[in-house]
């Protein structure tokens, strides 16, 4: 994957489990798994591009730590981590920090932002 500018992807929910971290207790954690889509249009997917996987875990507040991967079709892995919002029935819009990456993404720095309407859409911002 190339970052270049950055990138907008449109993630497609897969699985979610448990199904609301809404309702989840404190220390506990819901592992989200999306396809991921080149973006083409505002909102319109295109082509998919590889998958994420986040594992989110529900503080005291309302708000969870959440550690995402993504995973793209060339092999290559971005991560990233932070906190984001507690919505309804997952997490909610907020930013993370991009925390690293292999392959082509191994020197990647920058923010990856969260919008979510559904669907999320995931924007690469170096």
């Amino acid at each position: 994957m190339e970052i270049g500018e950055g990138f907008v992807l449109i993630g497609e929910q897969e699985r979610q489990s448990p199904t609301q971290l809404a309702k989840a207790e404190p220390g506990r954690g819901v592992v989200v798994e999306q396809v991921l889509f080149a973006e083409v249009e505002p909102w319109q997917k295109g082509d998919a591009v590889g998958e994420l996987h986040a594992l989110c875990t529900r503080t005291h507040g309302d708000e969870a730590l959440c550690h995402v991967v993504l995973r793209f079709g060339d092999g290559d892995t971005m991560t990233a981590a932070g906190m984001l919002p507690i919505g309804d029935p997952s997490f909610g819009a907020g930013s993370l920090t991009v925390t690293g990456g292999t392959g082509g993404l191994r020197r990647v720095q920058g923010e990856l932002m969260v919008e979510v309407t559904n669907p999320k859409r995931w924007i690469m911002i170096p």
